[in-house]
Parts: structure tokens; C-alpha cells; sequence
């Protein structure tokens, strides 16, 4: 942090930001790891199981880690579901600026884009 505490405000800032994303992807590393690899792997443990009790049926404790993997893989959806929510809302706000801007040039071609007039057989009609 030494290093951080020369340059302007600004600087330590930015600084002391990007460190702070750098613990927490670790983090999120550590505490979640790669979700849809946990994900495969239980459902491919979870097929197994399935299979086995097609053939010969499952003892009480693979019945319990059937339930288990079940769960647990719920519990990964529901983990996947809130991060591609959180990742949508960053990306709507990172392009948020952008949709207003062409909403607000629809927005005002619609009050320049409308008919005065209209001629038929020589004859012009106006609104007024």
C-alpha cells in the first residue's frame, strides 16, 4: 500500500480499485469455483446413480447422495441464474447510455416526421 499512497487522489483510487477486483475474482474463486464444471460433474454422478438404480437398485446411503446431488444441483442453478442476472444488470448499465441516446433520437424523429400536407389531383390538403 505504500505505493498506493503516492499520485493524486484519483490515481490511489483507480489503484486501490483495481486491487480490490483482484480479491475479489480470487474470492469468487475460491468461494464458488467454476460453477458449471461443478454443475457437469454432479449431473454426470447423478446419471451414474440413475443408471444403477435402473439396474439394481440403490442402497439407503446412494439414495441419500441422490437426494443430495439433487439438491445440490438446484442450489448451482439458482447460483447460475443470480450471476447471469448481476451480469445482464451490468451490461444494461454499461449500455444504458447508449439505448438512451437512441431512444431520445426515435423519440424525437416521431415529432418531426409527421404529414403537413397531401396533394390529390392537384389539390393541396392541409391540416392545420
Amino acid at each position: 500500500m505504500g505505493i498506493a499512497n503516492l499520485g493524486s487522489p484519483s490515481f490511489i483510487l483507480a489503484h486501490r480499485l483495481k486491487a480490490l477486483k483482484d480479491d475479489l475474482k480470487s474470492w469468487n474463486k475460491k468461494e464458488f469455483g467454476d460453477l458449471a464444471f461443478r454443475r457437469k460433474c454432479l449431473l454426470s454422478e447423478l446419471l451414474g446413480l440413475d443408471a444403477r438404480e435402473d439396474m439394481l437398485g440403490l442402497l439407503q446411503e446412494e439414495q441419500s447422495r441422490h437426494i443430495l446431488i439433487k439438491g445440490d444441483i438446484a442450489h448451482l442453478a439458482s447460483l447460475e441464474e443470480i450471476s447471469w442476472r448481476q451480469k445482464s444488470q451490468i451490461l444494461f448499465v454499461k449500455e444504458g447510455d447508449n439505448n438512451a441516446r437512441f431512444f431520445h433520437q426515435v423519440a424525437n424523429s416521431h415529432r418531426t416526421d409527421h404529414i403537413r400536407g397531401i396533394k390529390v389531383d392537384g389539390v393541396l390538403y392541409e391540416d392545420e
